[in-house]
């Protein structure tokens, strides 16, 4: 197998032969596009799309023999060229390589040159969410999991205890056991607590309702309502949040500490792993950008 590095400098030799040549580097990948193979149709969910790309984006992603595999599609060949590029260096690649890879290719063939800033935004989200599940694969190979946060969580207890412990005097000393097995002389007491697995969308509102509970120190209204949440995004498998939010200045005196208040407050869930909270001024907030009910409560009706 090929490696990142190995990968990257190919393409940038494949790119050198159009150097000087905008139109053959477009031509090519567009011809990317056209080869990489059509995601199936039931990957094609809501919670695949890539969240900041101006066309739509799907990325499927799983973790197989400690290696990550990465299928895509979009319903554009230019930006289907780009995620084609990034699957092949990235796709069956280790969670560990993926996360921590410097993609140098970008500046080395001048590929954001040739984008809109709209397309070159896609680009960083599409490189964002594969390190992402990189991330949640790594985790669960260094921590043996076999069940992950977005699946049934089980945790099993298991007590020996003789058979004259468990028989004597006539009395019973199991309840609420799901399953008991003999084993000579022994009892294994085996005590299963199953969650309702919950889905991204599932997940999102939960992270949306507890956000809600945090409020501007300045204003009566929580931050969601304010309209200082730009994004939110949860990346199985392993609940990843990823929230994009802004303040209602840069001079505002809380710019430092509100965002991380989002980030303990996102963490209170136990359905979610790690939590990343950007602070951007890009667009720059205004009241517009409140809900109705906030409104209300400040009186602008």
């Amino acid at each position: 197998m090929n490696t990142i590095a190995d990968i990257q400098k190919q393409i940038v030799e494949d790119f050198a032969l159009f150097e000087g040549d905008a139109m053959g580097q477009y031509e090519y990948i567009i011809d990317l596009g056209k080869e990489l193979p059509s995601l199936d149709e039931q990957y094609k969910t809501d919670d695949n799309i890539v969240k900041g790309c101006q066309s739509t984006v799907w990325l499927h992603a799983f973790e197989e023999d400690g290696k990550v595999r990465f299928f895509a599609d979009s319903n554009t060949v230019i930006t289907k060229g780009i995620i084609a590029l990034l699957v092949n260096i990235l796709d069956n690649q280790t969670p560990t390589n993926i996360k921590d890879a410097e993609l140098t290719f970008i500046d080395n063939i001048n590929l954001r040159s040739h984008l809109s800033s709209q397309r070159s935004n896609g680009l960083n989200a599409m490189i964002k969410q594969m390190k992402l599940y990189a991330l949640g694969f790594e985790s669960k190979i260094n921590e043996n999991e076999n069940a992950m946060k977005n699946e049934i969580k089980e945790t099993v207890k298991v007590e020996e205890l003789t058979a004259n412990e468990i028989k004597g005097n006539g009395n019973s000393v199991v309840s609420d056991v799901s399953d008991v097995s003999d084993i000579d002389d022994k009892i294994v007491v085996k005590e299963t607590v199953g969650d309702e697995m919950k889905s991204p969308a599932q997940i999102e509102m939960m992270v949306t309702e507890k956000i809600k509970e945090v409020f501007d120190p300045e204003i009566p209204v929580n931050i969601y309502e304010l309209g200082l949440i730009y994004e939110i995004q949860v990346y199985p498998p392993l609940n990843n949040v990823f929230v994009k939010m802004t303040v209602t200045a840069p001079n505002c005196p809380v710019a430092d500490s509100l965002p991380i208040e989002v980030r303990d407050k996102v963490k209170e869930l136990n359905e979610v792993g790690e939590v990343d909270v950007e602070l951007t001024f890009d667009p720059p907030w205004d009241k517009e950008m409140m809900s109705e009910e906030a409104k209300l409560e400040l009186g602008f009706f």
